[in-house]
């Protein structure tokens, strides 16, 4: 017969109590997230906006990643590698992408994740032999998405700027 213990843990919003030795997923995540160092935080947080996973390539470019620092939060747990690409669960992504928030830089790395696949786009679409990068264009469906969407928006935002200017001027 197996007992579990009353486990309690202090968190934010006061003592929870738990009936197994099992912590939440978030409590996890943060207490992981709380042993790498600051530059681990850094790029753990950037790493947020690939909503497909990455290659090397993407995450040195957008992310400013070094093979080192992603090969060490592999290690710690927070990202993954499978078939030539760098991942992450989505809880983790979506703790991630709070501290992103956070840091008040996610704009500006959402706007390299966007210029990033643009141009991946751009120059898969400028070759004759289109169809021989089907297959690695569906592997970034999700960065396209996401960087269309990003596009979108800051377009947008734009528009909705430079309307709020010339308001301003009458």
């Amino acid at each position: 017969m197996r007992f579990l213990a009353k486990v309690t843990i202090p968190t934010e919003k006061g003592d929870d109590a738990f009936t197994s030795g099992a912590l939440p997923r978030t409590t996890t995540i943060e207490w992981s997230y709380e042993l790498l160092s600051e530059a681990e935080k850094t790029l753990f947080a950037r790493l947020s906006v690939f909503s497909g996973g990455s290659t090397l390539e993407a995450a040195e470019e957008v992310a400013e990643a070094d093979l080192d620092s992603l090969q060490s939060l592999v290690e710690k747990s927070l990202l993954r590698f499978t078939n030539e690409r760098y991942w992450m669960l989505e809880t983790i992504r979506e703790f991630a992408g709070e501290r992103l928030e956070a840091t008040g830089e996610a704009a500006d790395v959402l706007l390299r994740h966007a210029h990033h696949f643009r141009a991946l786009a751009e120059a898969k679409a400028a070759r004759d032999v289109i169809d021989l990068y089907v297959d690695e264009l569906d592997l970034e469906h999700d960065n396209l998405r996401t960087a269309l969407g990003t596009l979108l928006e800051s377009a947008a935002s734009g528009v909705r700027h430079r309307r709020s200017l010339d308001s301003a001027t009458l």
